[in-house]
Parts: C-alpha cells; structure tokens; sequence
C-alpha cells in the first residue's frame, strides 16, 4: 500500500517541522531561557 506509507511519512514530516520552528523561534527570542531549559534537559540524559 504504497498510498499509507506517504501520508505517514507526511504526517511525521509536518511535526517535525512545527516542533523546529517553535525551537528556533525560542532560540530566536529567548536564547538565554532556551539554552538554560536545552542544557537541563540533556544533564537529565546523561
């Protein structure tokens, strides 16, 4: 079903691109808030 597996790989495609956009947006603007929350979120990972 050649059909289904473009429309998931749109769909993932679509929120991939929003959730840059807000990323960038944050960094754009907030870049001190952004690195702070960016650098806590990886410390918790490691």
């Amino acid at each position: 079903m050649r059909c289904g597996n473009y429309f998931f790989n749109k769909s993932h495609a679509v929120c991939y691109t929003w959730l840059a956009y807000k990323m960038a947006y944050l960094k754009a603007h907030y870049p001190e808030e952004f690195m702070q929350a960016y650098f806590t979120i990886n410390d918790k990972a490691i």
